[in-house]
């Protein structure tokens, strides 16, 4: 499917790849109707249509791995290597500004919008990935992946004792019924869960977070989870869980 683990990474850097915080999203990630094949399809990034020639930025330093066509859907495209598995790619374009091998900050132009390839129009096809496997974009495009990622989240505890304190309240409760909204102490959801045992171990209010909320962070492994993070997944058809 096409769910997987999502957790609030330290992973900052991430810039919007148009100058505009709040763009207009023709067809955002996830399954679609394909706009020129006419059948049902995934659709790995995310369409936002601009002008051609408006600029297009790279969204985090990296390395250019390639700069022009392959002569597939994409059309004109440049992909970027930022290291830790992720990976950006930006299709359709009408021309580019970087070569191959170049290194790139973030915020520097790439290329112009554009409507080359498998395109009914003049737009920026922006594609993140994750140790090669496309991911939702949705938050570095509206210019939210800096905020996300400085969620307090990042900095709870880890270390062995708070761990064991949040597992011994944990382990207080179970056995109670599950109840939508409830934060406990008698009946919680997976948020009330979550908020009332960070509370009573650690004295922390983590607050609660929705499905939509969290649907859209940055993908990890399960080889990159450390004990006392506070992670997030999503599996299809079904919401997000803590």
């Amino acid at each position: 499917g096409e769910g997987g683990f999502s957790a609030f990474a330290n992973q900052g850097g991430w810039l919007p790849p148009l100058d505009d915080k709040n763009p207009r999203i023709s067809s955002p990630f996830g399954w679609r109707v394909h706009p020129v094949k006419k059948i049902r399809k995934f659709h790995s990034g995310v369409d936002l249509p601009k002008p051609t020639g408006t600029p297009v930025y790279a969204s985090k330093a990296g390395k250019v791995m390639n700069a022009g066509s392959k002569g597939n859907g994409l059309g004109i495209y440049v992909m970027i290597d930022h290291g830790g598995g992720y990976q950006t790619i930006y299709g359709h374009l009408s021309a580019v500004s970087v070569k191959t091998g170049d290194t790139v900050q973030a915020g520097q132009r790439v290329g112009s919008v554009g409507s080359t390839g498998m395109s009914t129009g003049p737009h920026l096809h922006f594609e993140v990935r994750f140790n090669g496997k496309p991911i939702d974009g949705t938050d570095i495009v509206l210019g939210k992946a800096i905020e996300k990622r400085a969620n307090p989240v990042d900095s709870l505890p880890k270390d062995a004792s708070a761990v064991a304190k949040l597992e011994a309240v944990g382990r207080s409760v179970i056995g109670s019924p599950y109840v939508y909204g409830s934060k406990g102490p008698t009946s919680f959801d997976c948020s009330g869960f979550t908020s009332y045992v960070y509370r009573n171990a650690l004295g922390i209010d983590i607050g609660r977070s929705t499905s939509d909320q969290i649907n859209r962070g940055p993908h990890i492994s399960r080889e990159n989870l450390a004990p006392g993070d506070l992670v997030f997944f999503n599996t299809v058809g079904r919401n997000a869980h803590v």
